[in-house]
């Protein structure tokens, strides 16, 4: 309702919204994340990034690399599934999931003192759609987020090990793309794209 915006009520409103975002914006990691996917927009015409709550700053940012992550489509063409391999230490798997969550192997290295071995992980956030609606559960919200250990860029295990089974009320991943042609899901074009050509001509003279 545009009337709405000469009441002084709702300007108060408005302001008093516009200034605790900008609050937490500043207070987050939110203005160096986007100073980095949009380096990698310009480039790759593709990028992501996750945000997250956090209990100290409210929310997270966590921009992530080109070529770590695999994005899926819904039938509105919109981004709704994220896929990502990437790595952590035995030291920052037994502080972030606990040891409780962790397979028997990593288990060892910690207590062998090979806390700095690096561990191959996944993390899935998807649609849900086998939830169940009626429960409050974290796994059964719209979005399930799933991290586990993967063991195929291992030898010790022949199964994968859950870390974290959780899930999202909205999809928490921003993947813009410069510019999509018809059902494609990642980028057919960008600044980065269309100047290639040239710098490899320009390197060949």
């Amino acid at each position: 309702d545009i009337n709405l915006d000469d009441q002084a009520t709702v300007k108060d409103w408005l302001f008093a919204v516009e200034s605790t975002m900008y609050r937490v914006f500043s207070a987050s990691n939110v203005y160096n994340s986007l100073h980095t996917i949009y380096q990698d927009i310009g480039c790759f015409g593709i990028t992501a990034m996750g945000v997250y709550e956090d209990f100290e700053n409210v929310i997270r940012c966590e921009p992530y690399t080109v070529g770590s992550y695999r994005l899926a489509n819904n039938g509105k063409n919109e981004v709704d599934t994220f896929y990502r391999e990437y790595s952590r230490t035995v030291a920052q798997l037994i502080k972030e999931f606990g040891e409780d969550n962790v397979s028997e192997s990593v288990k060892t290295l910690w207590k062998n003192g090979g806390s700095e071995t690096w561990i191959p992980l996944i993390h899935v956030v998807e649609p849900n759609d086998d939830r169940d609606n009626s429960s409050p559960m974290a796994r059964d919200k719209k979005f399930r987020s799933v991290y586990f250990e993967n063991a195929a860029g291992t030898t010790k295990e022949s199964e994968d090990k859950y870390l974290r089974r959780s899930g999202f009320d909205e999809f928490p991943i921003m993947a813009p793309r410069w510019d999509v042609t018809g059902d494609d899901v990642y980028a057919t074009d960008s600044p980065g794209i269309i100047a290639l050509g040239d710098t490899k001509a320009l390197q060949l003279i």
